[in-house]
């Protein structure tokens, strides 16, 4: 069974994009993008923010969000 952040990852990476790219495109900080890419939930973030920026994330490497947050 794979993780979300593997799942995300290995996208990223079959796709060829650097996560400073990611990060300059979609405005959301590296240090979040790879946390979630690590399955890292911080219990001191607001959660509503984290699913915000997943879900931007999922979509611009044309992942299927829903699917995502199933998983």
């Amino acid at each position: 069974m794979k993780f979300v952040g593997e799942i995300i990852k290995n996208q990223r990476i079959s796709k060829k994009i650097s996560i400073d790219k990611i990060s300059k495109e979609l405005n959301i900080s590296k240090e979040i993008l790879e946390k979630i890419e690590g399955d890292e939930i911080e219990k001191n973030i607001d959660i509503i923010f984290f699913i915000g920026h997943l879900r931007a994330y999922s979509k611009f490497l044309g992942l299927n969000f829903n699917e995502i947050v199933e998983s």
